[in-house]
């Protein structure tokens, strides 16, 4: 299903984040947005931090913890950038609707 942000083109995608980001709604997407940058930060730390125990060969614990910190930095990365667009859907919506 698409959403009404999805239909817009791509100028109008712009213009309405750019009025979501000025409204006072926006405190929810401010911090998935923030959530969504830690989570990127916790994709490559948890790589690197691979990398560094397979050269070092540590131990197997430590190959287990990267691979949690990989695996739910991902669903932190997708879960954001759905709500993101949720919020900006509903702004959307309820502007239409105040029209």
């Amino acid at each position: 299903m698409k959403l009404k942000y999805q239909r817009l083109s791509q100028e109008e995608k712009q213009k309405a984040k750019e009025e979501f980001l000025k409204n006072k709604e926006s405190i929810i997407y401010i911090k998935a947005h923030k959530i969504y940058v830690l989570s990127i930060i916790g994709i490559i730390v948890s790589i690197a931090s691979f990398v560094f125990d397979y050269f070092s060969k540590s131990g197997t614990f430590s190959f287990i913890l990267d691979g949690f910190l990989f695996i739910f930095s991902i669903i932190f990365f997708i879960v954001m950038i759905k709500v993101k667009l949720r919020e900006i859907n509903k702004f959307i919506i309820n502007k239409k609707s105040k029209k």
